[in-house]
């Protein structure tokens, strides 16, 4: 047992250490890359390898906590857009820097409502269409957004599938004719058409 994980130790070195920038990113790249090589390749030097780490769904939880705070926006970026990042992740990387990671944590599947309902005061519009759209989106917070300035936004949340009628007939009226379509397109769909 002892030498068979010292031979995995060693092919781990020389996979990471021995390997060229272009064969680095492809094991990062590679869903069959070892967890072990993942976790190796996550610490090296090149953000393109890390970038690539970042997105890759095999790559365990520990290297995506890391990874979550690199210095650089695109490994941060794919960080938030891995399915397999878990919420606590997701609730720090809410409060980056960067409007398109927190653009992508209110359009990640595992964001929760708390996240959500923080991201949906954000001041990047596109952050707000996100949590408009998600279907983790709580009612408080669509009904909220249903009065955003934006129009994009009144639209995003005539789309979720979780607006009830009463906000659905709100934007019903809505002062933007692409506003009003689409919410009474919805509730035609939802409550007049699959009604016996």
């Amino acid at each position: 047992m002892v030498i068979v994980n010292f031979l995995n130790l060693l092919m781990v070195f020389f996979a990471v250490q021995c390997s060229s920038f272009s064969d680095r990113v492809e094991m990062a790249s590679n869903y069959m890359t070892s967890v072990d090589i993942l976790e190796k390749l996550g610490k090296d030097k090149d953000i393109w390898v890390r970038y690539k780490v970042a997105e890759n769904p095999n790559t365990p939880v520990q290297t995506l906590e890391k990874l979550s705070v690199d210095e650089h926006r695109g490994v941060r970026f794919n960080v938030s857009i891995n399915p397999n990042t878990p919420v606590h992740v997701l609730e720090k990387l809410s409060v980056d820097e960067s409007e398109y990671v927190r653009y992508n944590v209110a359009k990640h599947p595992n964001t929760t409502s708390y996240i959500l309902e923080k991201l949906s005061g954000d001041e990047y519009w596109g952050v707000r269409e996100s949590v408009a759209i998600n279907p983790n989106t709580p009612i408080r917070t669509l009904e909220k957004l249903s009065g955003d300035e934006d129009w994009m936004i009144r639209c995003s949340v005539a789309e979720n599938t979780n607006t009830p009628l009463k906000t659905l007939q709100a934007l019903g009226s809505d002062d933007n004719e692409q506003v009003r379509m689409l919410a009474l397109k919805y509730i035609k769909y939802k409550y007049i058409q699959n009604t016996p």
